[in-house]
């Protein structure tokens, strides 16, 4: 979420080339700390009605979306919530897609799961909402003010003090995915779903730089998904896409009816993997399923999870340094950390998620 901060120099002029990533640590550090369920999800109409979202505050607890109810963690790593308030008329009929948090904590942006609209409140007070026209699927804060939104058009830019959209990406062929940037500012985003004959299929990942992004979203030619930026990665739906502290990148998601059968696992892209390709993408393999260990982590989904309504997905707290999974419609949330050195951490048993799996090219 916080990645985004320094994408205002690009946004002044500055040229940005495809670097900045954080020294790595290895994908192989994280374990299992502990698990905590969110609450009970508000009683959806539909098949995927999965009401219930979250994201970190910059103190490091948790905000919580359940339908249009907002509840905040007691404390940091406490697992419990108590009820904020609800957002006045937002109850997507098959649950929201999103929260995300303003850098600065005081505002959040929820997504209508195609419905139409964006709707920004006050994290102090849910009742204190705007709502904008956007479509949506995933979104991220570019500073306090605009929000980058991945859709089935692409790309747009939702400026919240205007409430004017700008198209930064266009031509995906296909359904919409995740969105993230790196702390360079370059945008990162994929294929979702893919229905169109040709160009990109379900789990591509594209990077486009930051320069880029800047002349689209401030007058220049949209960029083109299927033409332009350097594609990185082809794993799962392409979905919660992210970077946690290291520049470890983070895919969930599963193609689900792509047909690939890419499924069963929620991935961890080493950094180093990431700039390698991006230095050079005509001699470094795409990242995909026939990548090694040590270039991708990949996290098992318990056997009655692979089906089409637990995929897997991702999130990063900025202020505690956990990674959190949590597979679809399901209330726990199961929590790794990369242990300090020396630290005494206590792991939580578990038969899943620790455990890498591979799979031959």
């Amino acid at each position: 979420m916080r990645y985004v901060q320094e994408l205002s120099c690009a946004l002044a002029g500055a040229s940005v080339a495809f670097t900045g990533l954080a020294v790595a640590q290895s994908i192989d550090d994280y374990v299992l700390s502990r698990t905590f369920d969110l609450p009970p999800s508000f009683n959806g109409t539909g098949d995927f009605d999965d009401t219930v979202r979250f994201d970190d505050l910059p103190d490091g607890r948790l905000i919580v979306l359940n339908g249009g109810i907002v509840s905040v963690e007691t404390g940091v790593g406490t697992g419990q919530f108590t009820e904020l308030g609800t957002i006045p008329g937002f109850q997507p009929t098959f649950g929201p897609t999103f929260i995300q948090v303003s850098p600065d904590g005081t505002r959040a942006a929820v997504g209508s799961n195609g419905e139409g609209s964006v709707v920004v409140f006050d994290t102090a007070d849910p009742t204190a909402a705007e709502s904008f026209s956007a479509s949506d699927f995933d979104a991220v804060w570019i500073d306090n003010d605009r929000l980058a939104i991945s859709n089935s058009n692409g790309v747009d830019v939702l400026d919240t003090t205007t409430g004017q959209v700008t198209n930064a990406v266009t031509n995906i062929g296909g359904a919409s995915a995740g969105i993230t940037f790196d702390s360079a500012g370059n945008l990162y985003t994929g294929n979702g779903f893919d229905f169109a004959p040709g160009g990109s299929d379900t789990g591509t990942i594209k990077v486009f730089d930051a320069a880029a992004f800047a002349s689209a979203i401030s007058g220049g030619p949209a960029i083109d998904f299927e033409n332009d930026g350097v594609e990185v990665a082809d794993l799962l739906s392409a979905n919660s896409l992210g970077f946690d502290a290291f520049g470890n990148f983070f895919v969930g998601g599963g193609d689900l009816f792509g047909g690939s059968g890419d499924v069963g696992y929620a991935g961890l892209i080493d950094a180093a993997a990431i700039a390698a390709r991006l230095d050079d993408p005509a001699v470094v393999p795409l990242i995909d399923v026939s990548a090694s260990g040590d270039i991708l982590r990949m996290f098992d989904t318990p056997q009655e999870f692979i089906n089409l309504f637990q995929p897997p997905s991702w999130s990063f707290n900025d202020a505690t340094g956990e990674l959190y999974l949590r597979y679809f419609e399901q209330p726990e949330v199961l929590v790794f950390v990369v242990p300090s050195p020396g630290a005494g951490l206590v792991v939580a048993a578990c038969g899943l998620a620790s455990v890498r799996r591979r799979r031959a090219s």
